[in-house]
């Protein structure tokens, strides 16, 4: 099975008759397959620089991730997620995916996260899977490290970056589990456990393309549907997990922004007042 990107579109040097929409003229260039048993979904994003990263599908056996460099006519392999996971034996529990758009921070760095090959609400396929690995590859060393696994047994279906918080966000698949990571500290924080009905953040995927917004639903099988930024949130967690983490960019989102953002101390509350003060 072929996989064909159309990367490029260029403006055809005739001038186009008044009125008329200019020629374009893609150019076409095919992905390997040795890199892939069909299927990208969504896992491409080009980067400020030019550079051009893909995440591509390898059923029963590791995703590959590729980059196509600025001008360049043929992808390069950056890894295999074998080598960058650890994991060596193929088959149904495989990091078989990089299944959305990899996220390229402001430094350059680039956040991509992997994803079982199986259907996520089948319980056989994940009670054995390993769980998906969020990574990050500098192109200043050429290196790829695995950050490690947020969730047993999730796979990682969205990765977005947040360049004014300098924060990485992931989401899992199916518990639909939102994870805050900060690279300046190497920490992950598991922002929320999300089910069915629940109103949670929709982190988007790709180059700073972390929308901030509060979705209405999340449906059965973790489907966001519908958008509502005047929410109200009740976020859960241990002291030190990274609550106001998620607090903050909320607030932001929300139609409350021009308004303070206050912090209450609830442990320091008596019991009788605290339902009051919020």
């Amino acid at each position: 099975m072929r996989l064909i990107v159309a990367l490029l579109l260029t403006v055809s040097a005739a001038l186009p008759a008044p009125g008329a929409a200019p020629a374009l003229s893609p150019i076409v260039i095919s992905v390997p397959e040795e890199y892939h048993t069909g299927g990208a979904y969504t896992a491409i994003q080009a980067a400020p620089d030019g550079r051009v990263y893909l995440g591509t599908t390898f059923y029963d056996g590791f995703a590959r991730f590729l980059s196509l460099p600025p001008g360049g006519r043929e992808f390069q392999l950056i890894a295999d997620m074998a080598s960058a996971t650890g994991e060596r034996t193929p088959g149904p529990y495989a990091q078989a995916k990089i299944h959305t758009k990899p996220a390229v921070a402001p430094d350059g760095k680039v956040y991509f996260g992997t994803k079982s090959g199986k259907p996520a609400d089948d319980e056989r396929w994940q009670a054995n899977y390993p769980g998906g690995h969020l990574l990050v590859y500098d192109p200043q060393t050429g290196r790829v490290t695995d950050l490690g696994i947020p969730r047993p047994r999730q796979s990682i279906i969205a990765v977005g970056v947040d360049p004014q918080r300098n924060l990485v966000y992931a989401l899992t698949d199916p518990e639909c589990h939102l994870i805050v990571y900060a690279p300046l500290t190497r920490r992950f924080f598991a922002a929320a456990g999300i089910g069915a009905g629940m109103r949670v953040l929709d982190i988007g995927s790709g180059a700073g393309d972390v929308a901030l917004l509060v979705a209405d639903l999340v449906g059965p099988l973790g489907r966001v549907v519908g958008v509502d930024t005047n929410a109200t949130i009740l976020i859960q967690g241990e002291s030190g997990v990274g609550k106001e983490v998620v607090a903050k960019p909320l607030h932001i989102a929300s139609n409350r922004r021009r308004h303070p953002f206050v912090r209450v101390n609830c442990a320091s509350l008596p019991s009788e007042l605290l339902e009051s003060e919020l």
